[in-house]
């Protein structure tokens, strides 16, 4: 099995059924349930929760458009910051999406 980005694709033609069965892939698609995009070979492997103080007004961003589909969001009606849990690996892609929050993050918790 080979991952390519959306923009690597040309020219893409679907053809007729062919034999292969998702469940002769199923092991490596569930790599990518572990992860935030593509690159499941980076980190050590190990799945752990991280929790994330975020300011409130990036809640709604995150809520539209999870990162992950572990993702969850506790926050009170009125308060500055929430708490936005994960329980994933955390890769190169994951650590990206958190620096482009930049300020709006308080903090991380990693273990």
């Amino acid at each position: 099995m080979r991952t390519f980005g959306i923009d690597r694709i040309v020219a893409l033609k679907i053809g007729v059924d062919t034999t292969l069965k998702v469940a002769d892939f199923e092991e490596q698609l569930a790599q990518f349930h572990k992860i935030v995009d593509l690159d499941f070979n980076d980190g050590n492997g190990k799945i752990i929760q991280i929790k994330l103080r975020v300011y409130h007004k990036h809640l709604k961003y995150l809520k539209s458009l999870s990162l992950h589909h572990t993702q969850k969001i506790d926050w009170e009606q009125g308060e500055a910051y929430g708490m936005v849990t994960y329980q994933l690996i955390p890769n190169y892609e994951f650590k990206v999406q958190g620096l482009k929050m930049g300020t709006l993050f308080k903090y991380w918790i990693m273990p």
